[in-house]
């Protein structure tokens, strides 16, 4: 019922010349143009502008959306977040009379993103990616949500005397869904503080010290690293994506990436990366014509097979080992 109400909001703010984010990019007889009003996900509502101006007459506009059609504005759990420009951070927005907390981070739909913005600068033209820690406060908020439910577990554990088998799985199906939260988006980057709360609770729960080289950690508890399990699913994502519909704003703006010479996109990176890790290179030329989504075993096996090998590598040439 919620949907079949907010059903043509997008039209609605579109007809009444609102800017919303424009990315558009020239390249040699390519034109591409992306035009985003608002997001809409459940009662998830979230209203985009390139400037405070444009921003301030979606909000009115959506106000009056929301008092013709009888719909109720939760003004408590509503923010107003700038990314980027200092001098526009202070804008205050207001529904009605009342003002909307300027936020410096926002929770949207499990993702923290911050007001930095060094994830991507959203302008009137496509830019090349910012610096690489852009994630990175999505990436803390997700470990000390870990460490929280690691607190639990951890009674339990010893609470009930559960053997170690068990206590693996129970880290598998507690702890390290939480830790990959949304890993499809952010996986491209540096996994350490991720990587770090696995290991240590497989130190404390086989009583290791922490001087025993990772290579023994793993090999010795038969685990591998997170990262061996991420890149399956930023290509099963990836997948989904080249066989989802072409009209969503993410198959949209994953074209305009790949097709922009000057944006240099590192998730993008990733995806070919991870291909020609894997020995797949054929789907990254052949992904206009990819029909199935069954080669997500080739993807699986090769990681931990090469992991494997380093971890021989390593073997062989560590005193320790």
């Amino acid at each position: 019922m919620f949907a079949v109400f907010l059903n043509d909001l997008e039209d609605y703010l579109d007809t009444r010349a609102n800017s919303g984010v424009v990315l558009e990019n020239f390249d040699k007889n390519l034109f591409q143009f992306i035009k985003i009003l608002v997001l809409l996900y459940a009662d998830n509502t979230i209203l985009m502008s390139d400037n405070p101006t444009s921003l301030h007459k979606s909000l009115n506009d959506f106000v009056n959306y929301c008092q013709e059609w009888k719909l109720e504005i939760n003004i408590d759990e509503t923010k107003a977040m700038t990314f980027g420009a200092r001098k526009n951070r202070n804008s205050v927005l207001k529904i009605g009379i009342t003002p909307l907390e300027n936020v410096s981070s926002y929770e949207y739909l499990g993702c923290n993103f911050a007001k930095s913005g060094s994830f991507l600068t959203m302008r009137r033209h496509l830019v090349n990616q910012a610096k690489s820690g852009s994630f990175l406060t999505m990436r803390r908020h997700l470990v000390n949500q870990a460490n929280k439910a690691l607190h639990l577990l951890y009674k339990r554990l010893y609470n009930l005397h559960l053997p170690f088998d068990l206590a693996i799985k129970l880290l598998d199906h507690t702890i390290v869904p939480i830790l990959t939260y949304s890993c499809e988006v952010w996986g491209y980057e540096d996994l350490a503080l991720i990587e770090r709360v696995h290991c240590n609770f497989l130190r404390k729960l086989f009583k290791l010290r922490k001087s025993i080289p990772l290579y023994i950690l793993y090999e010795g508890t038969g685990r591998y690293p997170l990262s061996i399990f991420i890149k399956p699913k930023i290509i099963r994502y990836w997948l989904s994506l080249l066989k989802g519909d072409p009209n969503k704003s993410s198959f949209k703006l994953y074209k305009c990436m790949l097709n922009t010479p000057t944006f240099e996109s590192k998730w993008v990176k990733n995806i070919k990366s991870i291909l020609i890790e894997t020995g797949n290179i054929d789907l990254w030329e052949q992904q206009d014509t990819i029909h199935s989504l069954s080669i997500k075993n080739r993807i699986i096996q090769t990681p931990i097979d090469q992991n494997q090998q380093h971890w021989h590598s390593q073997l062989e040439h560590s005193n320790k080992g």
